[in-house]
């Protein structure tokens, strides 16, 4: 992950020489945190100090170190290709991110909310599917073809799936929850695909099976899919040539060893690695930053060629050339069904054929739907039970039937209006009353904020607690226009009474007496 903790392996081994993580780190730390330095351009290395400082960590591992690579031992190990997808989110998943980013919550029914605890996770599974987040027996969908259309990844894999079926390759799917699993599963069944799966609640003596039918001769399984933590070490899987990680994970070396199912000695096609990224989500961060774990191995380790064989010359162009291609894959825009093509197949005769098959389902997706349904859900489609806005408390049971406004802003005519039935039951001085044990126990569900207010905090960097600042403001000043109007009209009341009003107690004012 860091230099640091590179440092306390070599302090465990000679603690006499390296006494010191401060002193490790003002040697060999500047190539990897220039990155993150400001961004003057005098404040970035040079490539030649780079390589220098580099080279002088690799002369102080080298004692220590010894690594060979499979493609060392087995030279005729075809080649592993990682690609990263991006996909857009459904408007479903669009509502249950913004639910989570600003109330820590999402709706699940009508009137009530679910609280949620750890933020980064319950927007990995947002980014996975909204089905996550409902209960069993909660929503029934209108159609069943609304599990991919409700999560960008599922509609993803509705497209990739065919044509890797069609085209001969078999697929390792790797996904961390095993929630998700069972949704994929509902899928592949519903697609009617033959597959495996294999995660935390298997036996030894079933794994051990699975693997067998797996790996047997014209074995009829398209798809075996893993969890990553499960199924991602210890597995000889080589018959199959595709590896799919549906989620990636924080340490991008549990993916790499998951990765690495497939391309293993014993494998004879080219290997392709598909990672399906979530655009413009917290997935794209989890990626930059395994990005950025990557670069450090890469300089501090793989550069160095601990093999005992390589030169320094070798040594010194691999160096170059990871220094010169930096990180990739970051940033991208959301691919087109021909450039999605082109990610997946090996030749140009799979390439046609897919855009073919695109053809085909263009064609019968117009037939069936015109232009009323896209591939993706949208708005206007969305469950009434998940257009929850955060005005009401999430763990009521949403009382009384209001009309179908739950859920829905209300205007200020609609709270005026109603602020004055309420006045009608008991006077002036009971409204002013609730008015002020209402204002000491306000809780607010609405966080004030326009979309556009919303949007600038977060594109300047902004995390929940400036949301929770910014609306904080809001409210004060909202509640501090409320109370110069109550002032107004309370004057306004007094001028227009024929007596000025009487503060006695009433027995007071009955004899009388001056007060």
């Amino acid at each position: 992950n860091n230099l640091t903790e590179l440092w306390a392996l070599l302090n465990f081994l000679l603690p006499s020489v390296f006494n010191s993580s401060e002193g490790f780190e003002m040697w060999f730390n500047a190539p990897f945190s220039a990155n993150k330095a400001a961004k003057d351009d005098a404040a970035q290395l040079k490539e030649e100090e780079e390589l220098l400082i580099i080279q002088r960590l690799h002369q102080v591992l080298r004692p220590f170190l010894l690594r060979r690579k499979k493609k060392e031992v087995e030279k005729e190990l075809p080649d592993k290709e990682e690609v990263t997808i991006k996909c857009a989110m459904s408007a479903w998943q669009r509502t249950y991110y913004r639910q989570v980013l600003r109330n820590g919550a999402v709706a699940t029914t009508a009137g009530k909310a679910r609280q949620l605890q750890n933020t980064a996770m319950q927007l990995r599974k947002v980014c996975n599917h909204p089905y996550l987040f409902l209960q069993d027996d909660f929503y029934n969908p209108v159609a069943r073809d609304e599990i991919l259309r409700a999560s960008g990844k599922f509609e993803l894999l509705d497209r990739i799936l065919p044509k890797l079926h069609r085209s001969g390759h078999r697929v390792l799917l790797f996904s961390q929850m095993v929630k998700c699993m069972d949704i994929i599963s509902d899928y592949l069944e519903w697609k009617e695909y033959d597959y495996l799966r294999l995660d935390g609640s298997t036996n030894t003596e079933a794994r051990g099976e699975l693997l067998e039918k797996w790996n047997e001769p014209n074995s009829p399984h398209f798809l075996f899919m893993l969890s990553t933590r499960a199924g991602g070490m210890g597995l000889n899987l080589q018959t199959a040539d595709t590896v799919i990680i549906f989620d990636s994970d924080w340490n991008p070396q549990m993916d790499a060893q998951a990765e690495d199912r497939a391309h293993r000695i014993g494998q004879t096609r080219r290997v392709k690695v598909l990672v399906l990224v979530c655009d413009g989500t917290i997935e794209e961060d989890i990626l930059r930053r395994a990005g950025e774990k990557k670069a450090i191995d890469h300089k501090a380790i793989q550069a160095g060629m601990f093999n005992q064989a390589s030169t320094a010359e070798e040594r010194n162009a691999v160096l170059k050339d990871i220094l010169q291609r930096g990180e990739d894959g970051v940033g991208m825009d959301v691919p087109t069904h021909a450039e999605v093509n082109v990610m997946i197949a090996r030749s140009e005769e799979e390439i046609e054929m897919f855009d073919e098959m695109d053809r085909e389902v263009g064609v019968a997706w117009e037939l069936e739907w015109g232009s009323e349904r896209a591939r993706l859900m949208e708005d206007h489609e969305l469950p009434a039970e998940v257009r929850w806005t955060g005005e009401h408390n999430g763990g009521g049971d949403g009382g009384e039937d209001d009309g179908g406004t739950r859920g829905k802003k209300k205007s200020k005519k609609q709270e005026d209006e109603e602020n004055m039935v309420s006045s009608e039951d008991d006077g002036e001085g009971g409204k002013r009353r609730r008015k002020r044990r209402a204002a000491a126990q306000a809780v607010h569900y609405d966080d004030g904020l326009s979309e556009d207010a919303f949007l600038r905090i977060l594109e300047d960097g902004g995390d929940k607690r400036d949301l929770v600042a910014a609306s904080q403001k809001v409210h004060a000043r909202r509640e501090k226009r409320a109370e110069k109007r109550g002032r107004e009209q309370v004057n306004s009341d007094w001028e227009e009474s024929e007596e000025e009003p009487d503060f006695r107690p009433a027995k007071m004012q009955k004899v009388g007496s001056p007060g």
